[in-house]
């Protein structure tokens, strides 16, 4: 009884020695997943921001904002920006705006006079 006591005690700790260290390679694991997401993330915005600089067509703003929003949101805030700078007067551009900057709702109003929201 004594022999099979110390073995299920030696069983208990090596289980639960490997449960610990399965646990932490997991979680560091998933902290340098994150890290590797973030860098590209930030690698993305930069090459947009430069690629963003040199367009001068507001309508291709507008339909990349739409192709990119699904895949990557973090795009959409500054191609949608750049699309109103482009076309302060077009109800589409507006109203993708009114989204991250709240003054324009009373733009998008003013475009479209049957927009309600």
């Amino acid at each position: 009884m004594n022999t099979r006591f110390w073995l299920y005690l030696l069983a208990a700790i090596i289980i639960s020695g490997l449960g610990s260290y399965l646990s932490w390679v997991k979680t560091s694991q998933a902290g340098e997943l994150a890290a590797i997401e973030r860098q590209a993330a930030e690698t993305r915005l930069a090459t947009m921001d430069s690629y963003l600089a040199k367009q001068t067509d507001g309508r291709k703003m507008i339909s990349l904002a739409k192709k990119v929003e699904k895949s990557a949101p973090e795009l959409v805030e500054p191609i949608v920006l750049k699309a109103y700078e482009l076309l302060p007067n077009s109800r589409d551009a507006a109203l993708l705006a009114s989204h991250y900057r709240p003054e324009l709702k009373d733009k998008v109003k003013e475009l479209d006079p049957l927009y309600s929201q």
